[in-house]
């Protein structure tokens, strides 16, 4: 089944998810603070003008019913009295009554005997002869009710009874009008937030899809500069080869061995990808070396071995100036190098030798044994897998000595796959 190819985009909306977050998140405390704030605000106001409507109940009977019903040092209510005291009532005020020192009623605005019960409160409020707020409910009343108690004096100071006015519930019933008042605001604050948000998710959408598109550009154009890089070293991979026909073919062989060394030595797949282009780049500074030393049918003098020594160095500033295989730039430089030291270029020994540049060393030694070249020609296998185990510890790394063996021992074919060749060589591996 063909693997679901993910949507661009999706790793763009994974990331917005945090944005989604914080307005959920927004949402709620601002829900929470609301909540706190119309609360304060409704105790708060209903405060103050519950203060209000006391001090203006109290400027109202000083004002209105003590004329009205003060008459010396008793307390009379005069005819049209309850009609003068209704029609002066500010804002507010539903009831008014007036209560003697005794008890009985002297005005009520309703105008009702019924209305001329004894109150709850008026005993307390005839006692302390203060301005006072209380509230009083019950399971007879409808609703709360609020009552002030302003004292009645006459011109003397003498308390003569107290003034019980009734205040309108409805005056100082805004708790909804500030509920929906703090709700439109942070609603519309918070409608404005995600507006910002998701203008701004919109703009980072646009972007990321140009940025992907800009990205899938330069990894194309990436992957055909790369291609084209390769193309080139490989042309001069063979060029070199070219040059000389006894090693045509050397590389890709070499290139194999060291990648069944590799793979017998648990190597990562990158380090596997680096490993092969080192093996088959590990002779392309070669391209410099004069044919008269390149193409040499006999031993070379030591003066040409020094010429030809330089091709490992100069194979390394070739790569190197490929930033693609910058990583293969040792395994060329020291497969030259042996473990006891006498190599070349630097006389490395030992650990000090990289181990993907000893893999390409111990390939190129087997390929060279096992192949004619001008001056030498092929070894048998027997002897040439002799030389790898004479050589181990002294000129191969004991680590890629055993992995070459192992793949010997168990794989043959991805050493010298022809049959006939391979079951010679299983032969003479014993």
């Amino acid at each position: 089944m063909p693997r679901r190819r993910a949507s661009p985009l999706s790793g763009f909306t994974r990331a917005l998810a945090p944005l989604r977050g914080f307005l959920l998140v927004s949402a709620a405390v601002l829900a929470l603070f609301g909540a706190v704030l119309c609360s304060t605000l409704q105790d708060e106001l209903f405060d103050h003008a519950l203060e209000d409507g006391a001090r203006d109940a109290a400027r109202y009977a000083n004002a209105v019913l003590v004329p009205g019903v003060v008459r010396g040092e008793r307390l009379v209510a005069r005819p049209g009295m309850r009609q003068q005291a209704g029609s002066a009532r500010p804002r507010g005020v539903r009831d008014v009554y007036v209560w003697g020192s005794d008890g009985g009623l002297v005005l009520s605005t309703p105008g009702t005997r019924s209305a001329g019960k004894a109150r709850p409160g008026l005993a307390e409020a005839l006692r302390r002869q203060t301005t006072t707020v209380t509230l009083e409910t019950g399971s007879g009343l409808s609703r709360p009710v609020f009552r002030v108690w302003s004292p009645v004096r006459s011109s003397s100071g003498r308390p003569l009874g107290v003034a019980e006015i009734l205040l309108d519930q409805g005056a100082l019933g805004f708790g909804a009008r500030v509920w929906v008042a703090v709700g439109l605001v942070l609603v519309t604050l918070w409608l404005a937030l995600a507006v910002l948000v998701g203008g701004a998710t919109g703009r980072l959408r646009w972007e990321s899809v140009e940025l992907r598109d800009e990205n899938e550009e330069l990894a194309e154009t990436t992957r055909r500069l790369e291609a084209t890089l390769l193309e080139t070293v490989e042309t001069l991979n063979a060029a070199v080869e070219a040059r000389d026909p006894y090693t045509a073919g050397h590389s890709q062989r070499v290139q194999r061995v060291a990648l069944a060394i590799g793979r017998e030595l648990g190597l990562p797949p990158k380090e596997l990808s680096v490993l092969g282009t080192a093996a088959i780049f590990h002779d392309i500074g070669k391209i410099g070396i004069p044919d008269s030393i390149l193409t040499k049918p006999d031993i070379l003098s030591r003066s040409e071995t020094e010429v030809m020594r330089e091709h490992v160095t100069r194979g390394a500033e070739i790569v190197a100036r490929i930033g693609f295989f910058a990583e293969s730039v040792e395994a060329i430089r020291y497969h030259h190098e042996r473990w006891d030291g006498f190599g070349y270029p630097e006389g490395r020994a030992g650990e000090d030798i990289p181990l993907q540049a000893a893999i390409v060393g111990l390939s190129d030694a087997w390929d060279a044994m096992t192949t004619d070249r001008p001056y030498a020609t092929a070894l048998p296998l027997s002897e040439a897998l002799k030389q790898i185990e004479l050589g181990r510890g002294r000129q191969f790394s004991p680590v890629v000595a055993d992995a070459f063996l192992a793949v010997v021992r168990r794989h043959p074919a991805e050493i010298l796959p022809p049959d006939s060749v391979v079951r010679e060589f299983v032969t003479a591996a014993g």
